[in-house]
C-alpha cells in the first residue's frame, strides 16, 4: 500500500513540479528530475529488507479465476471507469493548447 501511495503521489506531483520549473528553462527541470531520481534511489536503500516475504505460488488458472470473480463483482462500474479514463486520455494532448490559446494561461498557471 505504501508503494502505491508514493507512486500515485509522484504521478500527480511530478508533471506539476516539472511544469513549474519549465519557467526557468529546461536545464533546471532536468536537474530537478535527476535530483529526484537520486533521492528515490537513495530512499530505496532505506527499505527494510530483513522482513521475509511469504510468497504463494498461484497457478495461472487460479489467477484468471480470481480476476474474473473481481470483474463480475464490479459489474457496471468497470465500463464507466474505462470510458472515463479513455476520455481523459483523449483530452490530455488538447488541454495545454486550449488553456494557452483560449484561456490565456501561462505554463505555471496551467500546472496549478
Amino acid at each position: 500500500g505504501a508503494i502505491y501511495t508514493v507512486w500515485l503521489a509522484c504521478m500527480g506531483l511530478g508533471p506539476v513540479t516539472i511544469n513549474l520549473t519549465f519557467d526557468y528553462g529546461f536545464e533546471p527541470a532536468f536537474r530537478l528530475m535527476l535530483a529526484l531520481l537520486a533521492v528515490g534511489c537513495i530512499a530505496s536503500f532505506a527499505i527494510n529488507r530483513a522482513t521475509p516475504l511469504h510468497l504463494l505460488n498461484v497457478s495461472f488458472a487460479d489467477q484468471a479465476a480470481g480476476l474474473r470473480k473481481k470483474l463480475v463483482q464490479l459489474k457496471w462500474l468497470l465500463p464507466g471507469m474505462i470510458l472515463q479514463m479513455t476520455a481523459a486520455g483523449l483530452l490530455l494532448p488538447i488541454m495545454p493548447g486550449f488553456a494557452a490559446d483560449h484561456l490565456g494561461l501561462s505554463q505555471p498557471q496551467y500546472s496549478l
